[in-house]
């Protein structure tokens, strides 16, 4: 299927371009695969992460469904190095390709493992002193229009925002570029909602559920900077 994350990208003409490719964990996280089919019929899909858990845990997902992928680490000069998972079958490329209704089905039996997923892919814990919250982004209004049922589903209240409109420019490594779509960000903010995000889905990258641990008073860890009124964002 087609990707649901669009990136910006310059052209020869200065002008923004999407890029397709991304998106799940376990069930969900396959939708952030990119996948492409050669000449020789050979259907690759390869994921690229900064996180290492989260590399694993789409391995692990892959041969839980009886496949063998390749993993390891791509240093890049211009950027964080990243984390690949490689693997080849056309069940799973057909399924990629196919249309989002497939996908939404699967979501929607396996809400947690979707959700989990998606927010580990698009998603953000951002905490300070007094505040938490949980963000995802993403340009497909319907993802994220299903993402708030199903956490409705679950008991947890979100709201979703456009937060980038088509044609907005942006300066990525001082470079301008436009935006191609609308951007859209669905947030949970309600303390409580934060706190059942957290206990029933909850992230996969500890680096992002650990602030929300620590935030909940559900981790054993110290805030050495409690003094801080920073607000951060993984």
């Amino acid at each position: 299927m087609q990707g649901h994350k669009q990136h910006v990208q310059q052209n020869e003409k200065g002008r923004a371009r999407p890029l397709s490719g991304t998106g799940i964990h376990h069930w969900s996280l396959f939708w952030d695969a990119s996948a492409t089919g050669n000449g020789n019929y050979r259907y690759n899909i390869k994921l690229k992460v900064v996180d290492r858990e989260f590399a694993e845990a789409f391995a692990g997902a892959l041969k839980r469904i009886g496949l063998n992928p390749r993993r390891g680490f791509e240093k890049d000069k211009t950027r964080s190095g990243r984390w690949y998972v490689e693997v080849s079958s056309k069940s799973l490329f057909t399924f990629l390709k196919g249309p989002k209704e497939k996908l939404f089905e699967v979501a929607n039996a396996y809400p947690r493992e979707f959700l989990r997923g998606f927010f580990d892919s698009e998603g953000s814990a951002i905490v300070s002193r007094r505040k938490a919250r949980v963000e995802a982004c993403n340009y497909d209004f319907d993802v994220l229009k299903l993402c708030q049922e199903l956490l409705a589903g679950l008991g947890i209240h979100s709201k979703i925002y456009k937060t980038k409109r088509k044609g907005q420019p942006v300066v990525i490594r001082g470079k301008q570029y436009r935006y191609n779509s609308d951007l859209f960000t669905l947030t949970i903010y309600r303390r409580e909602s934060v706190y059942r995000y957290t206990r029933n889905i909850g992230f996969t990258i500890p680096r992002k559920q650990d602030k929300l641990l620590e935030y909940l008073g559900l981790s054993q860890h110290n805030d050495r900077n409690s003094g801080e009124d920073k607000t951060e964002r993984s």
